[in-house]
């Protein structure tokens, strides 16, 4: 489980976990209090199958229930470096298309690039994608020095 926090609250009533202090965070002179925003579950492992399960905070450090997700992930074909992003806002009941996240990878250099829904939070869709990218870099690492 990836915990994702913020330094903004979600709910007025919304109380800091932990400081950036804390965490040993000390990239500004003083210490910011950190809110949950997220948890991120990741099931398989890349290249085979993965599905990837986002759970928004609904206040201070409870999340949606777990068998729920407010965002869900996957990989269109096993071994695809394209991420399709469904979810569902608190006034719908069905999971629908978010975001498109495109990861490029060749000898030259690596990129990605993101196509997100009008209302959707990017923050938290490029928080997806940068931790998904770390996932996949090192699932390749470990199966590259496996191979070797």
């Amino acid at each position: 489980m990836i915990q994702i926090f913020t330094v903004k609250k979600r709910f007025d009533s919304q109380k800091p976990i932990s400081s950036t202090e804390k965490l040993g965070l000390r990239w500004c002179r003083q210490s910011y209090p950190l809110y949950t925003w997220a948890e991120l579950s990741i099931q398989g492992k890349y290249p085979n199958p993965v599905e990837y399960s986002l759970y928004i905070s609904n206040n201070n450090n409870e999340f949606d229930k777990k068998d729920d997700p407010s965002y869900k992930a996957f990989h269109r074909t096993i071994g695809s470096p394209e991420l399709v992003v469904v979810g569902k806002t608190s006034s719908e009941n069905k999971l629908t298309g978010v975001a498109i996240i495109s990861f490029q990878f060749n000898e030259q250099e690596d990129y990605f690039s993101i196509s997100i829904a009008k209302g959707i939070d990017p923050a938290l869709i490029l928080c997806l994608a940068g931790i998904v990218d770390e996932t996949i870099e090192k699932s390749m690492r470990t199966e590259c020095y496996v191979h070797v």
